[in-house]
């Protein structure tokens, strides 16, 4: 499963390389990748994950944001 996330609270690369941390520590998580300068993110993720267990965790990272597509 395939979905986009908006990511709100990235200032610098550090940042998102944060970001794309948390994502990839989500159990179930098969792929993450951070574009910085777009503000989102691409994970592919098992059938069982939602894209809330993914706003939780960058929540919990210190960044806000919204899935875009699922």
């Amino acid at each position: 499963m395939y979905t986009k996330l908006q990511i709100m609270g990235m200032t610098d690369e550090s940042a998102a390389k944060r970001a794309e941390q948390a994502l990839r520590e989500v159990q179930g998580v098969e792929h993450a990748e951070v574009n910085l300068q777009d503000g989102t993110a691409e994970v592919e993720m098992g059938p069982h994950l939602s894209a809330q267990l993914l706003m939780r965790a960058l929540g919990e990272a210190g960044f806000g944001g919204q899935p875009l597509s699922s």
